[in-house]
């Protein structure tokens, strides 16, 4: 059961967090340094708290960087303390490092700029007990250190980077499996037996690695990433079973036989199968929720482009008795079954909060990426989110205020009240009202129970155990329940000071009401931002995008068919599609925070996923047109209308909301170029995605 508790990140997390936090504790107790456990036993607790991933050289540069910016800004607050003019813009530049520390890295820069501010804000009032700006950045140096010391040392007992990163190999191996069958089914020889050998190497690879580390790790651990390595190569046995039987078929009839819908069927599955992989091996890296939601979208639009080759197959056998000829239906369910065993077993060690997450508001291709490429990817955003800049400059304006309004008319605890903006206000209106209320209710409730200890006496001994018991739980649910852990976390504040210093009852009433003013400033500022619900927004935003990648299919199809030219206005509508797509995601995902009340996520998500596929099919075909390759002598006129008509219907869907019918789509059969069709197959994965279609027949 320990073991089994140990995988949840949770636990460790909550474990690693009190280590740490009793260590800074017993440290300062043993030194006779009492006033330094505020700081110390803070840094502490910050600094242990995030699940650091990726390479081990990289985590050690994580570390230092996090502990150089909280030993800075405790010696930039103890520096300022007294002086108002220095005091609001130290807090201002550390609200608006906040919003780049959020940018650079949404993994530590949240924490980062909470644990910066904090300790900023406690140290503007160092100097009146006594302590100095040299020394409080050193006490929480000292601290940060110790978290430090406490991660590494753990890295030496269970290795676990080494070897996610083999599992993740066997699924970049089944990816390129998965492209060498495109190009086979393309007549470009005989690849994908030599990526065959290769995915079986680093398989066995993986599973050596896996087994020389049984005794020095989990076995929980080891158990599940035995079962991600099965299902890399079960996943890659179906799609190459698929494969042959696909093969058998072309073989008898010739290439030229295929018909042209579906090859744009099958390369899309294909396609999307080697996206797949790749989005596993960057969840089994990462272990976060909110890789683990992209990989979901992405099971989602395999399930749905599966459907529509399963489709094109029983519609073909119907049209005409192929050699060979018969639907891979069956094939399709059992990879439908595997793909739900996979997102399965990746749930485990994926660390979840209560908070909804959500994808990305495009999904990289990354069937050709590389694993440093991948690498690259999850650390580098290119383009600041105009959301996360209005944060910024919300937070810093908000910040300085209350700061400027504690020190002026010194408001006991007034610093609690800049400190509550910076945890409740968030990048968008639905989290912050959520984090408003959870947190008011849970520090009235904490506050409560733990100024009952001014009425009952307790050993110094006694009031450090239930100190660290409060860390404890704090950690615990910091990602599961969020107002449970601001409750923790009031009750540790309050009787961490009184190991120190003596905390009478206005403590706790200074405390209560400035938190109680910086939640009512953040949700004034964050309604002032977004004063309308996401939930009526978004269906209009999601047809206007949908209708949008018509228009852009529109200008490029026209072209194509007449040979024509590349010119301005299919750029004009590209960029059109592209915004309106922008639009749609960022509504998605601030739909998606909102508190209260079910949200459509599958099938929101699923459309949002789909019709970037869209956009990127019709960019495709676009390049193909640019580049000077003409279509043949098929009329596609009736596919283009096809393709626009499916596109109307389901932004009409969206938009009331009323669904679209079983088999609205259209019978018309007629063959066209392979390009356009690309992009019919992503309008029809597109329209299950609209009905929802994770329970489609694939799966069921």
């Amino acid at each position: 059961m320990l073991e089994r508790s140990a995988l949840q990140p949770d636990l460790a997390r909550a474990t690693r967090a009190t280590t740490a936090f009793a260590g800074a504790l017993i440290v300062c107790a043993l030194t006779g340094t009492p006033l330094a456990a505020q700081y110390a036993a803070t840094a502490a607790l910050g600094l242990s708290m995030p699940q650091l991933r990726g390479a081990y050289p990289q985590r050690v540069l994580v570390m230092a960087v996090m502990i150089s910016v909280i030993s800075g800004a405790a010696f930039l607050g103890g520096l300022a303390a007294h002086h108002l003019p220095a005091a609001v813009a130290g807090i201002g530049l550390l609200a608006l490092l906040s919003g780049i520390w959020r940018h650079v890295s949404t993994d530590y820069g949240p924490p980062l700029g909470i644990d910066s501010a904090l300790l900023f804000l406690l140290a503007l009032e160092g100097p009146s007990h006594g302590a100095s700006a040299g020394q409080m950045a050193l006490w929480t140096a000292l601290g940060g250190t110790g978290a430090a010391v406490l991660q590494l040392g753990l890295w030496a007992f269970r290795p676990q980077h080494p070897l996610r990163h083999a599992v993740a190999d066997a699924w970049v191996a089944a990816s390129d499996l998965y492209l060498a069958l495109i190009q086979t089914g393309q007549g470009e020889g005989d690849g994908w037996t030599m990526k065959q050998r290769a995915l079986r190497d680093t398989l066995d690879r993986a599973t050596a690695a896996l087994n020389s580390a049984r005794s020095r790790n989990s076995p929980v651990l080891i158990s599940h990433l035995e079962q991600m390595v099965h299902e890399a190569g079960h996943l890659a046995m179906q799609a190459a079973a698929w494969h042959t039987l696909s093969e058998s078929r072309i073989a008898a009839t010739g290439p030229a036989a295929e018909p042209a819908r579906r090859r744009a069927a099958r390369e899309a599955v294909l396609k999307e199968l080697a996206n797949l992989g790749r989005s596993v091996a960057i969840t089994l890296i990462t272990h976060q929720e909110r890789n683990l939601a992209a990989t979901r979208a992405r099971i989602q639009t395999c399930w749905h482009l599966m459907e529509v080759m399963a489709r094109e197959d029983e519609e073909g056998q119907a049209r005409a008795a192929l050699p060979g000829a018969g639907s891979h239906r069956p094939l399709f369910e059992a990879m439908g079954r595997q793909l739900t065993s996979l997102e399965a077993s990746l749930r485990p060690t994926v660390e979840h909060s209560d908070i909804p997450a959500t994808i990305p508001q495009h999904l990289p291709d990354l069937s050709r990426a590389s694993m440093p490429a991948i690498a690259s990817w999850l650390n580098s955003v290119p383009f600041p989110d105009p959301a996360l800049v209005r944060y910024a400059l919300r937070m810093a304006l908000l910040t300085t205020l209350a700061v400027a309004a504690y020190l002026h008319w010194a408001v006991p605890r007034g610093y609690w009240m800049a400190f509550a903006i910076i945890v409740v206000l968030q990048p968008d209106y639905g989290a912050t009202r959520q984090r408003a209320f959870q947190r008011v209710t849970g520090t009235v409730a904490g506050a409560l129970l733990g100024s009952a200890t001014l009425f009952v006496p307790l050993p110094l001994w006694l009031l450090a155990g239930l100190t660290i018991s409060a860390a404890f739980a704090f950690a615990y649910f910091l990602k599961r329940r969020y107002g449970l852990a601001v409750f923790f976390v009031t009750t540790m504040i309050v009787l961490l000071t009184e190991l120190h210093v003596p905390v009478h009852l206005d403590f706790t009433l200074g405390r209560l009401l400035s938190n109680l003013a910086g939640a009512v400033l953040a949700l004034v500022a964050a309604a002032w931002f977004w004063p309308v619900s996401e939930r009526q927004r978004f269906p209009g935003l999601m047809a206007a995008a949908i209708r949008a990648n018509a228009g852009y299919f529109h200008e490029v199809a026209r072209e194509y068919g007449a040979r024509g030219a590349f010119h301005q206005d299919i750029i004009r509508a590209k960029q059109v599609a592209e915004r309106a797509a922008s639009r749609a995601a960022a509504s998605l995902q601030r739909l998606l925070a909102e508190p209260g009340g079910d949200h459509p996520e599958a099938s929101a998500t699923g459309v949002v996923t789909a019709n970037d596929r869209v956009t990127r099919a019709i960019s495709a075909l676009a390049i193909q047109m640019e580049a000077g390759l003409a279509p043949d002598a098929s009329d596609p006129a009736a596919v283009v209308a096809e393709t626009k008509g499916l596109l109307e219907n389901v932004a009409v869907a969206v938009e009331s909301g009323s669904g679209l019918a079983e088999g609205s789509v259209s019978g018309n059969r007629q063959e066209c170029p392979h390009p356009l069709l690309a992009v019919l197959t992503e309008v029809r994965a597109l329209e299950l995605a609209a009905r929802g279609g994770v329970g489609s027949s694939v799966v069921q």
